[in-house]
């Protein structure tokens, strides 16, 4: 059974459409006045796979994509000093970037123990401390009940 509306039986098994460009559009299917132009400017876009397909290659995103693979296939497999030299003239910047702008250290060194000495100021933030998290009156309450389907 093809779940196509009101497809032809030699379409089951897409035997009918082997070896063809199959395209899937997500429009309008069943409107008097959206599909019709919506299919036109579909067809009139789409000249067949070959012409897609050389389009493809002149348009300036491909051009780039390949351009970066080959910078990376020139930088770490034919030339790998060129990194190397990159990364001492801007070592700076190299260790800024590998220590993700140090906000790991500054939450570490600066925000954390503020945080830390914070909770023990404010009553009922014990357990930030990790002395004994979850005790309070309401967690041993429901901590001690039988949640069986029993009753």
């Amino acid at each position: 059974m093809s779940g196509l509306k009101d497809a032809p039986p030699e379409i089951e098994g897409h035997g009918l459409l082997a070896g063809k460009v199959v395209v899937v559009f997500f429009g309008f299917t069943q409107c008097p006045d959206v599909c019709p132009t919506s299919m036109a400017e579909l067809a009139q876009g789409f000249h067949g796979a070959l012409a897609m397909a050389i389009h493809g290659l002149s348009t300036l995103p491909f051009w780039l994509a390949l351009g970066g693979v080959v910078t990376a296939y020139v930088f770490y497999m034919v030339k790998p000093e060129i990194p190397a030299a990159f990364a001492r003239i801007f070592s700076p910047l190299v260790r800024v970037l590998e220590n993700k702008y140090y906000m790991d250290w500054i939450n570490e060194k600066l925000l954390a123990p503020a945080a830390r000495s914070a909770a023990f100021q404010v009553p009922g933030l014990a357990a930030v401390s990790g002395s004994s998290a979850f005790e309070t009156p309401l967690a041993s309450t429901c901590s001690s009940r039988s949640f069986s389907s029993e009753t």
